[in-house]
């Protein structure tokens, strides 16, 4: 009976000491079609490790059949390169404040005109897309947004599908990165210097559509989906890995 009990025990132990199998999980989204859908798709692909599991999460998110992308059109990065410098520019120093405000940057103009020009000989690509993404360009009523489309800006990072490939065995593999979407002036001179509240959320996200409503998707190390309600975005899906 005591060799029973010493062996019940024993393998208690050894089963409360087992990891538990990771796997991607919402922390917040549970019962909506989409992250429900996406939840699925994501862990129906296995990963040795945590790291090819995040790593390898975009491909899997962009890929999924559900999602169509916006009409966007494509300009020639050379005739843009200082656009391109631009938003570099917007994105690193600050957004909004940083960039209109005149805040210190880590970065040299120099070393921004030099990142502009690799994004184009590395195959990045610049779109455009005229459509209205926010109702408000900041939450003040003293300062109405404009009515009409927005010219809406995105900067298309290109990847190496064989090594994505290699990395990511078994797995969807787009061939660019997830965007960064911006709102600029109309006549492409630069960013919209209004757009402040929403500026950091846009420029982290790519735009899909799914079942004709506009989705906006982060897939860095997992999916945070966002959608447009009546001109503002809201997030309602959060996975992660654990």
């Amino acid at each position: 009976m005591i060799y029973k009990l010493i062996f019940t025990v024993m393998i208690l132990m050894v089963s409360i000491s087992m990891p538990v199998s990771a796997e991607w999980y919402q922390y917040e989204g549970k019962g909506y079609v989409v992250c429900d859908a996406i939840l699925k798709r994501l862990n129906s692909y296995k990963s040795k490790t945590e790291d090819e599991a995040k790593n390898c999460s975009w491909g899997v998110v962009a890929s999924y059949p559900g999602f169509k992308e916006p009409p966007w059109e494509e300009l020639d990065p050379k005739k843009h390169e200082d656009l391109i410098f631009k938003l570099l520019k917007y994105r690193l120093c600050g957004g909004a404040y940083g960039y209109f405000g005149g805040r210190p940057c880590g970065y040299t103009d120099e070393g921004l005109r030099h990142e502009a020009s690799n994004f184009i000989k590395n195959g990045g690509l610049i779109q455009v897309w005229r459509a209205r993404l926010l109702s408000w360009f900041e939450i003040s009523e003293d300062r109405p947004t404009p009515p009409g489309p927005q010219t809406v800006i995105q900067l298309r990072w290109k990847r190496d599908v064989e090594q994505e490939k290699k990395s990511c065995p078994g797995k969807p593999v787009v061939n660019w990165w997830k965007g960064g979407m911006y709102i600029v002036a109309d006549d492409l001179s630069g960013p919209h210097p209004q757009v402040t509240s929403y500026a950091s959320y846009f420029e982290n996200r790519t735009a899909f559509f799914f079942s004709g409503k506009l989705h906006y998707v982060d897939g860095s190390e997992g999916a945070r989906i966002g959608i447009d309600r009546d001109g503002f975005p809201v997030t309602f899906c959060d996975i992660r890995y654990r």
